[in-house]
């Protein structure tokens, strides 16, 4: 992830699309990447808006898979 850290996150969509996430959707990626005990396939949920392929975040939590 330290190559995601320096360029900006992104979201990779079930379907196949790519979102980048804005400078604050970023910061708040980061922060959770730092909590989670996950290390591949982080699944999220975002809320916010989309811009194009940019995704103005207000709200990204950690869906956590039951395995």
């Amino acid at each position: 992830m330290p190559n995601c850290a320096s360029s900006g996150y992104a979201l990779y969509t079930a379907d196949g699309k790519l979102y980048k996430f804005d400078e604050a959707g970023n910061k708040t990626v980061e922060e959770l990447l730092k909590d989670t005990e996950t290390k591949n396939g982080v699944s999220v949920t975002v809320e916010g808006t989309l811009d194009g392929d940019t995704l103005h975040a207000t709200k990204v939590t950690e869906v956590k898979s039951e395995t």
